[in-house]
């Protein structure tokens, strides 16, 4: 059970870097001009959601895809 439980810890964690790089490069971007942004994340609406919400484009009012 300790091996499924790091597991989990380990996935989880590697959502979060990936959302946390995702927003530092969207915030970058703007200052060499690229103001538009599509973000693809492999069918996993959860990283989109989490993405626009910390960019300000999701309130907690909206709905999630699952």
């Amino acid at each position: 059970m300790a091996y499924a439980y790091a597991s989990d810890l380990v996935a989880g964690l590697r959502r979060i870097i990936a959302c946390m790089v995702a927003v530092e490069q969207i915030r970058t971007l703007p200052t060499y001009g690229l103001n538009e942004f599509h973000v693809s994340t492999l069918s996993r609406s959860d990283l989109t959601y989490a993405i626009a919400h910390i960019l300000g484009g999701a309130s907690d009012e909206d709905e999630r895809i699952s």
